[in-house]
C-alpha cells in the first residue's frame, strides 16, 4: 500500500558528517520517520522536476510529506531547505554540530565525500536517472560550500581547511533564519537529554545514543565504488561468456562420456 501522507514535524539542519545519521536513528527510536539514506532515492523524480525548473524547493518538502516522512533535512537537503523549514511555525529544527568544530567537520567530510560524489558521477552509476538527479543535488551542495561543482577541485581536498568557514557560515545562517524557540543546537556527544527535552518526549531512552557511519567504513566504501568504476565493463562480458563456457563445458563432458 502507498505510504500515509504526513506533515513535517522536525527538520535536521546540520550539514552531512555533523551527526545527522545518528540523529536519524535517534529520531526513529523516538517514533519519527526520517527521510535519510536510501529514502532519498525516492526523491529522484521531484529532483529531476526541480532541476528542470518545474518544481520548487517547497515541492521537495511536500513530496517527502506525501511519502510519509515527518523528519526531513538530515544532510542531503539540510542546506537546501532550512529556510523553508524556518517559515513553518509548527516545525522544530535541530542543528547538529560536529564535536570538533569547523576544522573537525571539514576533515571528516573531505576525507571521503568528494570521492563518493566523483565516483557516483561515473559509469555505471550515471546510467540510472536516480543517481544522475542525486548527483545534481550533491554538486549543487559543492557550490553551496563555496567551491566549484567539481568534486576533484583542490578546494575539497583533505583536510580542506577552507571548508571550515563554509561550515560556520551555514550554522550561522540556520541560527539567523530559525526562531530561537524552535531551534536546538545539538552536539551528538550530549546524548538523549537535549533532544528529549526539545521534542517534549516523556519517556527518554536509557540506551546509549546511537552512532552511525563510522569514518573508516566510509573510507573503505570509497575504495569499493572506485573498483566498480574500473571493472563495470567486465560485467556484461562475464554475463555473456559464462553461459557460453558452461555450455561448452557440459557439451565436452557429454562427448567424453559417450566416447568412453
Amino acid at each position: 500500500p502507498p505510504p500515509e501522507p504526513t506533515k513535517l514535524k522536525v527538520f535536521g539542519a546540520g550539514l552531512p558528517r555533523s551527526g545527522t545519521g545518528s540523529l536519524a536513528l535517534a529520531l526513529t527510536t523516538l517514533g519519527y520517520k526520517p527521510c535519510h539514506g536510501p529514502g532519498t532515492f525516492a526523491l529522484a523524480s521531484v529532483l529531476g522536476e526541480h532541476y528542470a525548473g518545474r518544481a520548487s524547493k517547497w515541492d521537495l518538502i511536500r513530496r517527502q510529506e506525501e511519502l510519509g516522512y515527518d523528519v526531513q533535512g538530515l544532510d542531503q537537503l539540510s542546506w537546501k531547505n532550512f529556510e523553508e523549514a524556518a517559515q513553518m511555525p509548527n516545525v522544530k529544527v535541530i542543528l547538529s554540530q560536529h564535536p570538533r568544530g569547523g576544522a573537525g567537520w571539514a576533515a571528516s567530510w573531505s576525507s571521503f565525500a568528494p570521492d563518493h560524489i566523483h565516483y557516483f558521477g561515473q559509469r555505471p552509476f550515471r546510467f540510472t536517472d536516480t543517481m544522475v538527479q542525486l548527483m545534481k543535488l550533491n554538486r549543487e551542495f559543492l557550490t553551496y560550500l563555496g567551491g566549484s561543482d567539481d568534486p576533484t577541485d583542490s578546494y575539497f581536498a583533505f583536510p580542506a581547511p577552507g571548508l571550515s568557514d563554509a561550515y560556520e557560515r551555514h550554522n550561522e545562517a540556520v541560527k539567523k533564519a530559525v526562531p530561537a524557540e524552535r531551534l536546538l543546537v545539538f552536539d551528538p556527544t550530549q546524548g538523549w537529554e537535549p533532544i528529549c527535552r526539545f521534542l517534549e518526549v516523556e519517556q527518554c531512552p536509557t540506551t546509549e545514543y546511537p552512532r552511525m557511519t563510522d569514518r573508516q567504513m566510509m573510507l573503505t566504501m570509497s575504495k569499493v565504488w572506485l573498483v566498480i568504476t574500473w571493472i563495470w565493463p567486465l560485467i556484461p562480458v562475464a554475463a555473456i561468456a559464462l553461459p557460453v563456457l558452461l555450455v561448452r563445458f557440459f557439451f565436452c563432458r557429454g562427448t567424453k562420456t559417450k566416447t568412453a
